[in-house]
């Protein structure tokens, strides 16, 4: 298992002290710097070797956004970025996907969470070049979270987290490029595309399955309300590249 450097960011004090020692506790992370100002993040990152930078949107100084902005002049390819925030609109999720960041969560997030998501990005995009389809382990989680395939929406989810697969980080406005490209490869609009989507989504909530299967992967995201179908394609391909990231 590769060790992973780490940049851990947050204006709150007290939640950056509980994250970076939790952090250096778990297998493979070193922490390369625990700061409160954006500017620290910046110049670590420009003069260190950095793979992961876990940070909020509210930093002193400089914010999330500006630093997701610092990192697009650098050189050389960016170290992986995950957004971990009480931030959650959409709005927010736009502005630090379109400026490269490659997980968004929402706080709280367990130690164990947020270090799979770490490990996920440090070696789960590498794993995705590889040419594997992910085809059954897709379908397979799927059906544990209730959408089984005589749905349409099981398969066009199916091959909704296929392609983002292929998108690595550039994945901003993720809806506006997945429904066209699922509509053209079926021969159908991106209306029904995403009709069946949220209509085989909304079933599996109704019945209880979605809920059920977060209380079994200790998802609690997922498990406050009904997810969008970005959230749960999100969350497929998070599922899916982990388990490749830890058993491959």
């Amino acid at each position: 298992m590769k060790r992973l450097n780490v940049i851990v960011a947050d204006a709150d004090r007290d939640q950056l002290i509980r994250n970076t020692k939790q952090l250096s506790r778990m297998e493979g992370i070193d922490i390369v710097t625990s700061t409160m100002y954006g500017e620290e993040v910046i110049q670590k990152v420009y003069t260190s070797d950095v793979d992961v930078v876990v940070t909020d949107i509210v930093l002193k100084g400089i914010d999330g956004i500006g630093v997701l902005d610092a990192f697009r002049k650098l050189d050389r390819p960016a170290p992986k970025k995950l957004i971990l925030t009480r931030i959650a609109s959409d709005f927010v999720q736009d502005a630090v996907f379109e400026r490269g960041a490659s997980f968004f969560m929402t706080k709280p997030a367990t130690p164990i969470q947020l270090y799979e998501r770490i490990r996920m990005l440090g070696a789960a995009e590498a794993k995705g070049e590889t040419g594997r389809d992910y085809k059954a382990d897709i379908g397979s989680l799927l059906l544990k979270a209730g959408i089984s395939p005589e749905m349409k929406g099981h398969r066009y989810l199916q091959e909704a987290v296929r392609i983002r697969f292929s998108m690595g980080e550039t994945h901003g406005k993720l809806m506006e490029k997945v429904y066209p490209e699922i509509a053209r490869r079926f021969s159908t609009s991106a209306q029904s595309v995403e009709r069946a989507i949220r209509t085989a989504i909304s079933s599996a909530w109704k019945n209880g399955a979605i809920q059920k299967y977060a209380v079994e992967t200790a998802n609690s995201t997922l498990l406050q309300r009904k997810p969008t179908a970005g959230e749960m394609i999100e969350h497929l391909y998070a599922a899916i590249s982990i388990s490749f990231a830890v058993f491959s």
